[in-house]
């Protein structure tokens, strides 16, 4: 059973109760989840539930088991979701087998509706999510262990972008070499790099916002601008990040060889941080167009990046100055959206007529 909070009480009500309503679209994601999980993959609980045996002690049996009876039953004190989803994937899609999937759960034993609410207070406000970049590279690895089939569609874009990410890092001819913030690692302080100078140059790029702005060139999954003209529907995941990751590499390393100051000192200027990751990459798509419609080999795409950006606004050092650069002054998602119109207005003015 549950304790829903109840407007209509007062709180000091001994029928009050202290948890939210149940939300149909959240029971029925994760219900469906379970109803479309393939037999390779065991569904499991992600969490244990949190139960309640309120005002009593369980009455565990000498050989440790438990046995509720009508009642005694336990309380859920968090977990309403979960428990829920089970039922609809049960009843309302027809898992039948899923009555005996077995459930992990805690049982707070002999505790007062007061305990509960703290209890419930502490999992659900003092909990912290886990880093977006770290979930991007747990899909990863379920994606290599079980096969892109295991991960739903619409995730599928961010196993690409996480192992391009990883790769231009992890590449010591790549222009983001050792400059993405991988999971678990954190941007350097000043006190770091005093005393390591080399730490100027390395962890930078954060690599949530990497990933992000390369969804415009590779979302929706198979319908996408590379689905349409570089990947074929038969590659792998892997071989569509390498692809991906080839291109980038071409394209950073004409910014390179264009805006040397940029990447010699990397925290003077925005253009490696999210307002230039966000920016470039908008732009990015716009150039792609031009060099597929003359077919250009991927192999010369550096050399034609170079020759298209040469001499654009935004291809000049101060334009991206941390310190009073025209570029420094976006700060929002909104903001790198209007840099990004701004570097294709520009390019659409400067870009030579093939």
């Amino acid at each position: 059973t549950i304790d829903p909070y109840n407007p209509e009480l007062d709180k000091s009500d001994p029928d009050q109760g202290y948890q939210r309503l149940p939300g149909w679209p959240r029971i029925k994601r994760f219900g469906n989840w379970l109803a479309g999980t393939g037999q390779e993959v065991k569904p499991l609980m992600p969490t244990a539930l949190l139960l309640s045996f309120r005002d009593h002690q369980v009455p565990v049996a000498q050989d440790g088991t438990i046995t509720l009876t009508p009642d005694r039953l336990l309380r859920i004190v968090d977990g309403q979701h979960r428990v829920q989803a089970y039922n609809y994937a049960i009843h309302e899609k027809g898992k039948e087998e899923l009555k005996y999937a077995e459930v992990p759960v805690i049982i707070l034993n002999g505790v007062s509706k007061l305990d509960e609410m703290e209890q419930f207070r502490t999992v659900n406000q003092e909990a912290k999510s886990v880093p977006t970049q770290l979930v991007n590279m747990l899909l990863a690895t379920r994606a290599e262990a079980f096969g892109e089939e295991a991960i739903v569609e619409k995730d599928r874009w961010k196993i690409i972008a996480n192992d391009a990410s990883e790769a231009l890092n992890a590449n010591p001819d790549s222009p983001f070499h050792k400059l993405v913030v991988m999971p678990n690692e954190s941007v350097p302080k000043a006190k770091e790099i005093r005393e390591n100078p080399l730490l100027a140059q390395e962890r930078l790029v954060k690599m949530t916002s990497l990933q992000v702005s390369l969804k415009p060139l590779i979302f929706p999954y198979g319908n996408s601008l590379f689905d349409v003209h570089y990947f074929d529907r038969s590659w792998t995941m892997e071989k569509k990040s390498s692809t991906l990751m080839a291109v980038l590499e071409s394209y950073w390393g004409a910014i390179k060889e264009l805006l040397p100051e940029c990447f010699d000192e990397p925290r003077d200027y925005v253009l490696l941080k999210t307002p230039g990751i966000f920016s470039m990459h908008s732009l990015l798509p716009e150039v792609l167009k031009d060099l597929v419609r003359i077919q250009a080999p991927i192999m010369d795409y550096q050399g034609e990046f170079e020759s298209r950006l040469r001499g654009l606004p935004a291809l000049a050092p101060e334009f991206w100055l941390a310190d009073g650069g025209h570029a420094s002054a976006f700060g929002s998602m909104k903001g790198f959206r209007l840099l990004g119109d701004e570097l294709c207005s520009e390019y659409q003015e400067h870009k030579p007529r093939d």
